[in-house]
């Protein structure tokens, strides 16, 4: 198991030094970047999942239940799930670079502005998704019809909240109208 996630991270970091070798950061040295300590504790957790599968037997109760074998393997697959939204997480920093480079390349300055906000906002979904997953995986609750019962109470929220939401519709329509500039005066 520490051989191969020696050997996996080694081969990661050499084609990310060879990738950030041949200029400034790229797509691949940002990707390699991304998957690089994720991979390892996948690689970790299950490892010593399998490395422990033969202790297992010995834990079994005389009705077949084993609660050290579902216990191992909830832990098992909850680390692999941190380890996916771990690397879906890191992944956005390739967005962020995309959007910055495209964001460069325009005349506008709000560009500059709402590319690390889709970025940051990027970032904020990926962990609620991540977070509700690992609770619903953990606790073994549905969380389905805890969202459609937030879905009702946010329509209460909006419609208190109409006024609000409609200024906060008028900022974003005049963010990508972009009339003007930042820094420009506006009578």
């Amino acid at each position: 198991m520490l051989l191969i996630e020696r050997i996996a991270r080694l081969a990661i970091d050499r084609k990310r030094k060879k990738a950030y070798g041949e200029g400034e950061k790229k797509l691949k040295h940002l990707v390699l970047e991304a998957v690089a300590k994720p991979v390892s504790l996948f690689i970790w957790v299950y490892g010593i999942y399998i490395v422990l599968t033969p202790l297992f037997v010995h834990f079994q109760q005389p009705d077949g239940t084993n609660l050290v074998y579902t216990v191992a393997r909830k832990a098992a697959d909850l680390g692999a799930a941190v380890a996916l939204f771990w690397f879906i997480f890191k992944l956005v920093s390739v967005v962020d670079f995309q959007l910055k480079k495209w964001a460069a390349s325009t005349d506008s300055t709000i560009d500059d502005i709402l590319a690390p906000l889709f970025g940051k906002t990027l970032r904020v979904f990926i962990v609620i998704i991540g977070g509700i997953l690992i609770i619903q995986n953990l606790t073994g609750v549905k969380i389905g019809p805890l969202l459609a019962s937030l879905g009702i109470g946010g329509i209460a929220v909006a419609l208190a909240a109409k006024d609000s939401i409609a200024n906060f519709f008028g900022t974003l329509t005049i963010l990508f109208d972009k009339p003007f500039q930042l820094g420009e005066r506006v009578i």
